[in-house]
Parts: structure tokens; C-alpha cells; sequence
């Protein structure tokens, strides 16, 4: 049975293409706007009325609006792939971008197409955005964080070597696409060491479990003071 409906939109085209629940009971969505200002879009778009950019709808567990924000440059942004939300309660969206610096945009496209990546807080604010630069057009951006709070970021593109891109397609005339995936590391992020146990106190020669509780790490050594096994890098 139908509880409730919502429509959400601008004076213009908009293409929703992404949506996920999110940890206070809510919904983010995302996808591309053409709108300017109006109906329930509250920030115009960067570029003429004739390109897209990206627009990020939060919603409660009612479907009641409780922000939305836009993102782009002067020209198309466009191939929106996946929003998600993050380790840190913020999101992260992925798609295609036609633009150089402009806007929301920090950085030069390389090729005409290319991956544009952004990371926003709790409320929607941007706190970092990446192109993921490639000699040729790329489709299809999708990306998402890792356990280790590391993002991959997955596309098609034809382009050869050049810009992040270390290897040659299958088809070296680059007329065809193949898939391509990045792994990117955010600078900002220190790993942090925790753990939990339902054991605090035990006889001798007893089995204890921990479970891990730690942030951002790739590796790891435990230390058992007296136990057997004494140190373990497992996960």
C-alpha cells in the first residue's frame, strides 16, 4: 500500500538517476538538473541554460525536502553514475563533466569527456572534488569508498595512455571502449587503532575474540602481551 509521494523538480528538465537510504532514516538523490532557480531547486545551475549540472536532493523517511545543492562548471556535467554515503555521515557523488575550471570545478578536463568525483559533508557542503583525467572520452562514471576509507572509481573510456591512465585498451586505435577503474587515496585521512571485546575478565588458558573497530587502515599488527598467539596481523 502506498504511504506517500513526492515529486521534486525545477522549471526545467531533471534526471534523477541515483538514490540510496541513508543513516538518519532518510534518502539522499542525485542525478542532472537543467533548471535555474524555482519550484524546488534553490541554486541556480553554472553554465547557459542549455547545459546540466549535477542536483543533490535530501530528503526525510516522509520524502520532506531538507536540502538540495548544485554542482558543476560552465559546461555539460552530465552521465551521473552512483551517490553514496561516506564513513564520515557525508557523500560522495560521481559522473561525467565536459568542464575545465569553473563553478564547483577545480580542475582541467584533459580529455573532452572525462570522471568528475566530488565529496560532500553531512549537509551537503562540497569539501573536495577530483577529475580523473584520461587522452581520451570517457562514460559512465561510478564511484565508491572503500572499508580503508579509500575511494575506486570505475568508467568506459577509449582514451590511450596518458593522464591517469596507465594502460592501452585492447583496441590501441582507441575506437572502442574498455572498462577502467582508479583507486584514489584521500591525503586527509590518518588511520585510527580500536577494538571491542564482550570478555573483560577471564581465567588463564581461556579464548577471548576482539572485534575490530579500526579506521582507514590497510594493514595490521595486534599485540597480545602473554597470549598465545602473542601477535596476529590479521583483520
Amino acid at each position: 500500500n502506498k504511504q506517500w509521494d513526492k515529486r521534486f523538480g525545477g522549471n526545467l528538465n531533471d534526471q534523477l538517476d541515483a538514490l540510496t537510504t541513508t543513516r538518519d532514516g532518510g534518502y539522499i538523490l542525485a542525478g542532472y538538473s537543467w533548471s535555474d532557480i524555482g519550484g524546488d531547486k534553490t541554486q541556480a545551475n553554472f553554465g547557459p541554460d542549455y547545459t546540466s549540472d549535477y542536483w543533490v536532493v535530501k530528503i526525510d523517511a516522509f520524502g520532506n525536502r531538507k536540502w538540495d545543492k548544485t554542482f558543476g562548471g560552465v559546461e555539460r556535467e552530465n552521465d551521473f553514475g552512483l551517490i553514496s554515503q561516506t564513513i564520515d555521515k557525508g557523500y560522495l557523488i560521481s559522473g561525467t563533466s565536459y568542464s575545465n575550471i569553473s563553478g564547483s570545478k577545480t580542475e582541467n578536463n584533459l580529455g573532452i569527456e572525462q570522471s568528475w568525483v566530488l565529496k560532500m559533508d553531512s549537509m551537503g557542503n562540497e569539501l573536495w572534488d577530483k577529475t580523473i583525467i584520461t587522452n581520451g572520452h570517457d562514460e559512465a562514471s561510478m564511484a565508491i569508498q572503500l572499508h580503508d576509507g579509500s575511494y575506486v572509481l570505475a568508467n568506459h573510456s577509449n582514451g590511450g595512455i596518458g593522464g591517469y591512465k596507465s594502460q592501452l585498451n585492447q583496441d590501441s586505435s582507441n575506437n572502442t571502449y574498455d572498462y577502467w577503474l582508479v583507486k584514489l587515496i584521500d591525503p586527509s585521512i590518518v588511520p585510527s587503532a580500536d577494538y571491542s571485546s564482550a570478555i573483560h575478565s577471564f581465567c588463564p588458558e581461556s579464548c577471548m575474540d576482539f572485534t575490530n573497530l579500526s579506521m582507514y587502515a590497510d594493514s595490521y599488527h595486534w599485540i597480545f602481551n602473554g597470549a598465545s598467539p602473542s601477535s596476529s596481523i590479521d583483520i
